[in-house]
């Protein structure tokens, strides 16, 4: 349970993200056996933390669904000490994407939050497969996209963004996702939420360790 009130991470996104809020609320059970699963995954089990979640369904960083004016109003109130940020599956969605652009577009939008807000660290989310791709090679490029951002966030050595790599969401399988195969199911929602939850706790180690 967190200490205060004062959200002190964020997870920062589209669907996904909004679907992981869910998620730990238990959204997703019956109303007697929401509590104990809210117990289970407040905060993610992070102590003296406080997590929110802000999620935009069909989020783009280039057109699309505007992002950064309502993600405005929630960022400029508090001091985060990381922001886990879940973005780019929609941008590649467009056929004539590409990868390396996405990956710098991801990167740009991470330093403008860090910038213009009081955040300590981002921590850059792999982008997450689908089962059922939009069209042919999608997962491709969604391959292509994360290698790009490993690249480039690690060449940039004393900068406040973090890669995380997602343990069992490296590829895509079919009984972690909802039937529409693009959003996951209970099953994958908890691997997402322990894979972010180790994104946090890196992030959050002193840097001298």
């Amino acid at each position: 349970m967190a200490e205060n009130n004062s959200p002190t991470l964020a997870v920062v996104g589209h669907s996904f993200v909004r679907r992981l809020g869910e998620f730990t609320l238990g959204l997703h059970l019956h109303l007697a056996d929401r509590p104990a699963h809210h117990e289970r995954y407040n905060n993610l089990r992070l102590d003296s933390e406080h997590v929110i979640y802000f999620g935009i369904g069909g989020a783009k960083l280039s057109g699309g669904k505007p992002f950064f004016k309502p993600l405005h109003d929630k960022l400029h109130q508090f001091h985060f000490k990381a922001i886990y940020l879940d973005l780019g599956s929609n941008d590649l969605c467009d056929p004539n994407s590409c990868p390396e652009k996405v990956a710098s577009h991801i990167i740009s939008a991470a330093n403008f939050i860090i910038s213009s807000y009081s955040v300590n660290t981002i921590i850059v989310g792999q982008i997450i497969f689908r089962v059922n791709e939009p069209y042919p090679g999608y997962n491709l490029k969604v391959t292509d996209t994360n290698e790009w951002l490993r690249d480039k966030i690690a060449r940039s050595p004393g900068q406040k963004i973090q890669f995380a790599r997602l343990r069992g969401l490296l590829e895509p399988q079919s009984d972690i996702f909802l039937p529409d195969g693009v959003h996951l199911n209970a099953q994958g929602n908890k691997i997402y939420a322990q894979g972010v939850r180790g994104a946090f706790i890196r992030a959050l180690r002193p840097s001298d360790q």
